[in-house]
């Protein structure tokens, strides 16, 4: 570790939900017609062992993917209610990943303090120990990028949507007018640049400690935005991570210059869940003898800190969510802290609550299905522009997603967007206000039959109300008529 690596604060985000983040879900929904949670439980990182169909069909589209519709929609929603008040960082590195540097742009859309975004090796994703030989099997390769070649034309093509102010082509690459015309406002200024260390270590495994020693070296007292990716930010101190290099590791390697102790970052107390307890026979000080007798110790009592609680908690970071290292002034040293955004109403979360709806509920109509499986295409429609090509890993990739038939076939999205506002025509109310607006606010006949009824009913009264009005005020004419008569 390089001397004089010093850094008034770094900030490490894990990007936006990607489409593969939902890919188990897509499959259960559009291919299988059956709840995702059903198939592979809450919480779960992909298909089980038991369902090798699904991993064979999934892996085929699983490399570098994008952002989808959600996972963007989510970030310019944090952007707003988070990110816009922070400070502007000095500096600001991104992963040589889709999705990360979608994400740098959204949540730092001015850049750093230069006005750009350094793509940088050794910060992508690190596959997951429980399935490192299962992916590489499947894909050729565990979560890498996409071919370098290939990469210099997402960056190209990455800016032309994301910089674009025309709707109309904005549109045709993610398919929702609504969030299209979310991202055209979202003015971002920023340029992509590649760093110059990218080239040459491409095909590196992630290692977070050469980042530091090489690409952090000249960022002394800076603040400092880096956007990485889940599994890199949790790996490489658990008992089953040995030799992985994550930002866990890093942090346990510079523990003495931080608020957390070592002995946190090491076995058993990294290991334990949340509140666990470690038992073992201590020797104990008894009227001037000494007495082995069973006790309690707590050897991880002063391990209370956020960041290592997520770690313990077996849960991925969560898209957005980032870990800040910075110097604290109160304390007199730099603090370790895992800053939790609490998305409740994510696009995730709302996928979560249509599906034990529909799934769970006995009666639910079909056409919340339908509506399902149009959000659903809805969400995943980017992903065959900002697919890998002919030269990556997964070289069917474009083909299943643009085919007939496929994940991103552009008649069916066209198809069920024109039936959509028949389909909510059907629903009631209480299910009506379980889809989010990026599935209906861009149609324009939006209203269900309830509503429109609602309206008939209104109408219908307002002429009652006319027309008795009218034929009171036609009485007192009579009324009137005849006393003049009478007079006469």
């Amino acid at each position: 570790m390089n001397e004089g690596v010093n850094y008034e604060s770094i900030k490490i985000v894990r990007h936006g939900q990607s489409c593969t983040n939902i890919m188990g879900q897509a499959y259960a929904l559009l291919i299988k017609g059956k709840n995702p949670y059903d198939e592979y439980g809450e919480n779960k990182l992909g298909p089980p062992k038991t369902q090798p169909l699904a991993w064979s069909y999934l892996s085929n589209i699983s490399q570098d993917p994008p952002l989808h519709n959600g996972g963007l929609y989510d970030l310019l929603k944090l952007y707003e209610n988070n990110y816009k008040d922070l400070p502007q960082p000095d500096k600001v590195y991104c992963s040589s990943m889709c999705r990360a540097i979608q994400t740098a742009l959204i949540l730092y859309p001015n850049g750093g303090v230069d006005g750009k975004i350094h793509i940088c090796p050794w910060i992508h994703e690190q596959p997951h120990s429980s399935f490192l030989d299962l992916e590489k099997k499947l894909t050729g390769s565990a979560r890498a990028p996409r071919n370098y070649d290939e990469l210099l034309d997402l960056i190209v093509n990455i800016e032309n949507i994301y910089k674009s102010g025309d709707i109309n082509v904005i549109k045709e690459v993610l398919g929702n007018g609504y969030i299209s015309e979310i991202l055209r406002l979202h003015n971002i200024t920023a340029d992509l640049e590649i760093h110059n260390t990218l080239e040459n270590n491409y095909d590196d495994d992630p290692d977070i400690e050469r980042f530091v020693e090489e690409i952090l070296k000249d960022d002394t007292d800076k603040k400092i935005s880096i956007v990485s990716h889940g599994y890199t930010m949790r790996t490489g101190c658990k008992s089953n991570e040995a030799g992985i290099s994550g930002w866990c590791k890093y942090f346990e390697s510079i523990s003495n210059e931080t608020d957390v102790n070592n002995e946190c970052f090491k076995s058993p107390c990294i290991d334990l869940e949340i509140g666990e307890q470690v038992k073992s026979n201590e020797p104990i000080l008894m009227e001037g003898t000494y007495d082995i007798r069973p006790s309690t110790v707590l050897p991880c009592e002063t391990c209370d800190n956020s960041y290592l609680d997520k770690i313990r908690s077996h849960k991925n970071i969560s898209n957005g969510d980032y870990i800040e290292f910075k110097y604290d002034d109160e304390k007199e040293r730099k603090t370790l802290n895992y800053v939790n955004l609490e998305n409740s109403n994510s696009v995730d979360n709302q996928l979560k609550r249509l599906c034990r709806y529909h799934f769970e509920k006995e009666g639910s109509s079909e056409s919340v299905l339908n509506c399902m499986k149009i959000l659903m295409r809805n969400l995943i429609f980017p992903w065959a522009y900002f697919a890998v090509g002919e030269k990556s890993y997964c070289n069917e990739q474009k083909l299943i997603l643009e085919s007939e038939g496929g994940f991103c076939d552009r008649t069916k999205l066209e198809d069920g967007n024109n039936s959509l506002p028949d389909y909510l025509g059907e629903l009631d109310t209480e299910e009506f206000k379980l889809f989010p607006p990026l599935l209906y606010a861009q149609i324009p006949t939006t209203g269900a039959k309830k509503f429109k009824k609602k309206k008939k009913t209104k109408r219908k009264k307002i002429t009652k109300r006319k027309k008795s009005k009218y034929k009171k005020s036609a009485k007192k004419k009579k009324r009137k008529s005849k006393k003049k008569s009478k007079r006469k």
